[in-house]
């Protein structure tokens, strides 16, 4: 594993450079459909098949920061009791998970009606425009507390981050969300590779990361079993105790990191 690296991309079960591509393969590549990416161009399922390699994935970090910071009591009850967010958006919006999970993500970053009908259409959900804006329209008067910090973000022209206390001069409306939200999500990513590279090297290579995942081969592993191991079992427990969120009046963590 440990000559694989970034640019190193698998086709049809052959491990190719890119660099080494042919202009034209390239293209190809670059224009193919996001499935055809997915199952034949994908760096990350070629390193989770290799016995020994887990990602340790950040579950709906997103929507549980934006939860805890604007207060949004209903979001902190569900991942409390641990239900699944997008089903019951679905549910309170009268559309499909997958609709309501590109709602969710949409609305939450101030995408209007139009936009998420667009969006929606583009993913293969086709929907009007006057349907874009009902979903927007149930969207927010179910979100109260998210609707009163947008309208605060109006207003505001820094921002500090919960983690590392950056200070961040916001610009136009769009940008406040999109930052406030991911802005203090990659500070979880942060940390976490900072505690890796600090503590865990005798136990784990760090391999790329995307997005929300940390992909880990374990160096402790004898069997090189497919099923979570102790040592990446422990190193999970570390990383969620990196965190000082928990929810109101809970001893529950706000973060919690799944395993595959």
């Amino acid at each position: 594993m440990s000559n694989l690296g970034l640019r190193t991309i698998q086709i049809d079960n052959q491990y190719l450079i890119w660099e080494e591509l042919e202009a034209s393969r390239k293209q190809e590549i670059i224009n193919a459909p996001p499935k055809v990416l997915e199952d034949r161009y994908s760096m990350r399922k070629l390193l989770l098949n290799k016995p020994g390699v887990f990602s340790l994935d950040f579950k709906n970090q997103e929507n549980r920061f934006t939860a805890y910071l604007v207060n949004d009591t209903k979001a902190q009850k569900l991942f409390i009791d641990g239900k699944d967010q997008h089903t019951v958006e679905a549910e309170k919006l009268n559309i499909d998970r997958d609709s309501a999970k590109i709602a969710v993500h949409g609305l939450t970053y101030d995408m209007g009606g139009k936009g998420l009908a667009k969006r929606l259409t583009n993913a293969g959900f086709p929907t009007t425009e006057e349907e874009g804006i009902r979903i927007q329209k149930a969207f927010e008067i179910s979100h109260p507390e998210l609707m009163g910090f947008k309208r605060y973000l109006h207003r505001a022209t820094e921002y500090e981050s919960l983690l590392f206390h950056r200070k961040v001069q916001l610009k136009d409306k769009r940008d406040k969300m999109n930052w406030i939200i991911q802005g203090n999500c990659s500070e979880l990513i942060i940390k976490a590779l900072q505690y890796l590279y600090d503590y865990c090297l005798d136990r784990v290579r760090v391999l790329p990361h995307f997005h929300d995942e940390l992909v880990l081969e374990c160096l402790k592993c004898k069997t090189h079993s497919n099923l979570p191991c102790e040592p990446i079992l422990k190193i999970k427990k570390e990383l969620e105790g990196l965190y000082p969120f928990y929810w109101p009046q809970t001893k529950m963590k706000v973060f919690e990191l799944g395993i595959k």
